[in-house]
């Protein structure tokens, strides 16, 4: 009994599909946009309520996406770590030489995150 509960709820392990934002999205505009020729489908309290939630949507996909960008706990890709070595071979500089040596980009990253954490607490985000 088990095993088949477990093999039908498989689909919840599998990722969505790459649309599934973009649906969400043009969904909202549709709700939006028929809301303005049928001023009883959402009134002003509720296109307030979901111009809000829009908004927080966009702040949060962009935290994350800046987060995920310099997630200190993360190493370097193999293909970033190749290319500042390629810049540090060109040319001569110590900022590099110090960014490579042992685990100081690890540093810079956290420090670009408290900056981040810093800018959303003194903006009330």
């Amino acid at each position: 009994m088990l095993p088949r509960i477990l093999n039908q709820l498989k689909f919840l392990a599998t990722p969505l599909p790459i649309i599934t934002p973009l649906v969400f999205h043009l969904t909202i505009i549709a709700l939006l946009i028929f809301s303005c020729f049928n001023p009883a489908f959402l009134t002003g309290r509720k296109i307030h309520v979901l111009m809000n939630d829009g908004f927080f949507q966009f702040y949060i996909c962009i935290l994350i996406l800046i987060i995920s960008y310099i997630n200190p706990f993360l190493p370097i890709s193999e293909k970033n770590m190749v290319k500042i070595e390629q810049a540090k071979l060109s040319k001569q500089n110590d900022w590099l030489n110090w960014f490579l040596l042992g685990k100081n980009w690890q540093l810079v990253k956290l420090f670009l995150c408290l900056i981040v954490i810093w800018i959303l607490y003194t903006k009330n985000i």
